[in-house]
């Protein structure tokens, strides 16, 4: 299933900044289509980011965007700790990633969309 939340405002168009993207996610070589709208291109990069998962019990991406459309966090599920399993079955979901990745860099969510797979 795939969920908008804490909607806001529909971005006209969508900005990644690289430095945006952690190590270890994988964008696909994403770029935003005109023909798309920002709500649209938000959600087609958070699907190709859950490709990036290495949970078991499913493939999450969120990314967060600013009304401007500039992205200020992107994550996916992950696992609890580290572990040896390929696939490990339990983790964080990929939207308290992303919001912890903000608030380790001290960047505000207020006003921000969450778009979430």
């Amino acid at each position: 299933d795939i969920a908008v939340v804490a909607k806001v405002g529909c971005p006209e168009q969508l900005h990644l900044p690289p430095e945006i993207v952690p190590d270890g996610l994988d964008t696909f070589g994403w770029q935003p289509r005109p023909s798309l709208s920002g709500d649209e291109n938000a959600m087609d990069l958070a699907l190709l980011l859950a490709r990036s998962s290495r949970c078991r019990g499913g493939s999450m991406g969120c990314l967060l965007a600013r009304p401007d459309g500039n992205v200020i966090a992107c994550s996916t599920n992950s696992p609890i700790t580290e572990t040896d399993a390929k696939r490990p079955s339990s983790d964080l979901h990929a939207e308290v990633n992303a919001i912890g990745r903000c608030a380790r860099r001290g960047i505000p969510t207020e006003g921000i969309t969450a778009y979430i797979t």
